[in-house]
């Protein structure tokens, strides 16, 4: 009984935050539960909206899963099968699955809050933090999901255990806690308070148009750009506003975009996970 009641806390949470695009666009974003042996991760290619009792919830066996973290393959398409090894469902595990299981708490919610990656994808972003929240965060410079997004984390996460939330850099922000909600709230009062600071406009009065893109600020505008998504969809459209509303505040406020290098797109076209997650959405 106890179990279904942390699982539906999942459910609830995830589908509150996956209903809404200012934080979620298409199949971006991921939740997670854990005790001492499973850890309930959202499944690659589905939707927080979505996520119920009976979908989109990938379990890992969470002891075998942090044995393998203690020495990873360093390739991510072999990091990602080995993950998936260690499912006890059908699911396939999200892509930062890893991720989810260092993180020291029993809830973790990622997304993509465009409020908060006005500020990540701006070359200021860690000053402009540092401003704001001052000892509260950790700033996690831009590396590929999956095995170096951890390796990145938990280098930059041993100088400050005691932060309250994540930003990383040209991704999205990480909230946790042991309590669901607490988790929930404090991922939207630091994305607010980047909205109060700057004035920024709600993310619902973006309009979708077709742009010639030859810049990339985060790796969903990547996977859903490339990866041969149909452009009719509204994961597409979703993130298409998402680059459009950062890209233009950005600017706005004085900003300097920070721009993913060849190497970075390059290493998220090569991940078979992406690739899956894109087809997903077609």
């Amino acid at each position: 009984m106890m179990q279904n009641i942390k699982l539906d806390s999942l459910i609830e949470i995830s589908n509150h935050i996956g209903n809404n695009p200012a934080y979620i666009q298409g199949g971006g974003g991921n939740t997670s539960y854990k005790n001492s042996e499973i850890l309930y991760v959202k499944a690659s290619g589905t939707l927080l909206k979505n996520m119920s009792i009976n979908s989109g919830i990938a379990e890992i066996e969470l002891n075998s899963l942090n044995q393998y973290l203690e020495n990873p393959d360093s390739d991510e398409n072999i990091f990602a099968s080995k993950v998936k090894s260690y499912c006890i469902n059908n699911q396939k595990p999200s892509i930062e699955t890893g991720l989810h299981a260092v993180i020291p708490y029993n809830y973790v919610i990622h997304s993509h809050s465009v409020y908060a990656n006005v500020v990540t994808c701006a070359v200021e972003a860690d000053e402009i933090l540092y401003d704001l929240f001052k000892n509260e965060y950790v700033f996690v410079p831009y590396a590929t999901p999956g095995v170096e997004l951890i390796k990145a984390y938990l280098n930059v996460y041993k100088t400050n255990q005691e932060c309250k939330v994540i930003f990383l850099q040209n991704h999205g922000v990480v909230s946790f806690s042991n309590d669901p909600l607490t988790a929930l709230k404090e991922h939207y009062l630091y994305s607010e308070k980047i909205k109060e600071k700057f004035k920024l406009n709600d993310f619902n009065e973006t309009t979708f148009k077709e742009l010639d893109i030859k810049d990339f600020l985060f790796p969903d505008q990547i996977v859903y750009s490339i990866n041969n998504t149909d452009k009719t969809s509204d994961a597409y459209k979703e993130t298409i506003k998402a680059y459009i509303y950062i890209h233009d505040n950005i600017n706005k406020i004085g900003l300097h975009p920070n721009y993913l290098s060849e190497k970075n797109i390059a290493s998220v076209l090569g991940m078979d996970s992406e690739k899956y997650r894109a087809s997903m959405m077609k």
